[in-house]
């Protein structure tokens, strides 16, 4: 009985350091590291903005021009007018949720 019970532990420490190995995972957010340096996170109201800073200029942006192209995604939907503050930042101004 102390054989089967010195092979389950073997076996769960083989299994927690296999389990433990070196692997990095990429996180969603490390994708756009080279496009975003700054953005609105944690919990925003509904009567709040959402703003997205970009690490480059964009040009022949002017502050203020709206966007009509769908630049953000997000579940459950919500509406709102995006626009250009400058050439760096988008803002989506929410409307309804």
């Amino acid at each position: 009985m102390k054989i089967i019970q010195f092979i389950f532990r073997l076996a769960v420490l083989l299994f927690l350091f296999a389990s433990c190995g070196g692997k990095t995972k990429v996180s969603e957010e490390s994708a756009f590291e080279r496009y975003i340096s700054a953005y609105t996170s944690g919990q925003v109201s509904k009567f709040a903005t959402i703003r997205v800073m970009l690490v480059a200029g964009v040009p022949d942006v002017e502050a203020g021009q709206e966007i009509t192209e769908k630049v953000f995604d997000f579940s459950p939907s919500i509406k709102g007018t995006t626009s250009w503050l400058d050439n760096r930042t988008i803002e989506l101004n929410i409307t309804s949720r």
